[in-house]
């Protein structure tokens, strides 16, 4: 990173900044012209407690930094508007039980240790109507869970979260297929995400995806 001499360096949470991951620091990138930023609620890193306001507050940030106040409003207010629309469509209706995982970010054969419990998650599955199944299992914005606690669970609909799988909508399928007890893979209800599911422009989207998963009959 350093040789490349960026102007300008984003991470989330300060973890992007950590020489222990193997990044530069911020005053590393600073000796070579390199400004930084992390976003406020990441500064203590504890991303549990994002939510989609965050990502507004990024981009009104953002749009101050590069000078593009007026266009980081207009996505700010679309984005709104459109989650607004979704809510509104599914008010009401019962929450269905939702696994949010990530493709490929297991380090063993453990497919469920990188289940996610809270963050950003929590308010794109509140925005679309839907509770997060394993949110009371971690205090983080990871749950490490067994393969029997997920197998016992009544999963009405599974979110998987685009990682370093080369194809994550085939991991879904393989997951709804090794837990047919699920409700969601008699239902065939999933759905597969990228970076709508991160801090950022396009939260929108996400709780636009998962709404049409778990109340198909309110679009």
């Amino acid at each position: 990173m350093l040789s490349l001499r960026p102007d300008f360096v984003l991470s989330v949470t300060t973890y992007g900044f950590d020489a222990k991951n193997g990044f530069a620091t911020r005053q590393q990138l600073k000796t070579v012209g390199a400004n930084s930023y992390v976003s406020p609620q990441g500064c203590d890193d504890d991303p549990s407690k994002m939510t989609i306001s965050d990502s507004y507050t990024l981009l009104r940030e953002m749009g101050k930094v590069f000078n593009v106040s007026t266009r980081a409003e207009k996505l700010i207010a679309a984005s709104e508007k459109s989650i607004a629309s979704v809510s509104a469509k599914v008010k009401g209706a019962k929450k269905p039980k939702v696994m949010v995982l990530f493709a490929g970010t297991s380090t063993d054969s453990n497919a469920f240790s990188r289940a996610a419990a809270k963050g950003i998650f929590k308010d794109i599955l509140t925005k679309a109507v839907g509770t997060n199944a394993f949110e009371s299992a971690s205090k983080t914005m990871f749950a490490d869970l067994s393969k029997e606690k997920a197998a016992a669970t009544d999963v009405d609909a599974l979110v998987v979260i685009s990682a370093n799988s080369p194809d994550p909508t085939a991991y879904a399928r393989q997951l709804l297929k090794e837990f047919p007890q699920w409700p969601a893979a008699k239902n065939n209800a999933y759905t597969v995400l990228s970076d709508s599911a991160y801090l950022g422009p396009s939260n929108d989207l996400a709780v636009d995806k998962i709404a049409r998963v778990l109340h198909p009959d309110a679009f």
